[in-house]
């Protein structure tokens, strides 16, 4: 065998570790989100297209930092920067995180824990129930 056989076997396994780690982190990942994920509100601030889809960027807080998501979407979500939607995102890692379109927020007065809500709320009901559950965490 050659030198340069050796040298391009070598490269492939390379490659190939690497792809498997990459596909193994990323579902690990998606997993922790899935399993362990905790619910905030979100505003989606920029949409630009890239090859065959479109990537939209979102802000959102937890325990009062900032944090930035980057999710792809479809162009009917290109539509909608500037509004409010909810966030899943992973307590461990909030940079872990993802937009939920099928979740809008319509009412900007509802304020979420500080950590986040630890299932998908309920916005459909009465702010006042809202403001005496979470009366705690906005007087903190």
């Amino acid at each position: 065998m050659g030198n340069n056989t050796q040298k391009n076997i070598f490269l492939i396994f390379i490659s190939t570790l690497t792809i498997i780690f990459g596909m193994y982190y990323g579902l690990k990942k998606n997993k922790n989100l899935e399993l362990n994920g905790k619910f905030t509100i979100g505003k989606l601030e920029d949409a630009y297209p890239i090859i065959g889809d479109f990537n939209i960027d979102y802000t959102f807080k937890v325990n009062y930092i900032e944090f930035e998501g980057t999710n792809s979407a479809d162009k009917n979500d290109v539509n909608k920067i500037g509004n409010f939607f909810i966030v899943k995102f992973s307590p461990n890692n909030p940079n872990n995180s993802k937009i939920l379109f099928d979740y809008p927020v319509l009412d900007t007065l509802i304020i979420p824990p500080s950590s986040g809500w630890e299932s998908l709320p309920i916005l459909g009901r009465h702010l006042r129930e809202l403001e005496e559950e979470y009366k705690y965490e906005r007087n903190r």
